[in-house]
């Protein structure tokens, strides 16, 4: 029998963020949140077409500054533009990469 109530969590807080660049994949997991007693009520996973074009922008931007910071890290100078767009790019449905043969990462 299930239980029935009231919500008691006022709140939801991203814990954990998993991105697949290759696979065109960004998965977020959350939790429901009392934000008055810092109680966790359950979980919640969000992924694929959920997120707003906002959230898409700024993932792009994520990963783009983060290229740069590992540029800087590996790089004897400061990086500079590619004729390539870096990073990945939001297509319908999803986060993609439009990578040609040259581009490929080597694994």
């Amino acid at each position: 029998m299930a239980s029935t109530g009231s919500i008691v969590f006022d709140g939801i807080a991203i814990t954990t963020i998993e991105a697949d660049i290759l696979k065109k994949s960004l998965t977020a997991r959350a939790a429901f949140v009392d934000t008055s007693r810092g109680t966790t009520h359950g979980w919640t996973e969000g992924n694929g077409t959920i997120w707003s074009e906002e959230t898409k922008k700024l993932f792009v931007e994520l990963v783009g500054s983060m290229e740069r910071d590992l540029g800087n890290l590996h790089f004897t100078s400061t990086p500079t533009s590619h004729s390539r767009k870096t990073g990945i790019e939001v297509g319908p449905g999803g986060l993609s990469e439009h990578l040609d043969d040259s581009d490929a990462p080597s694994v």
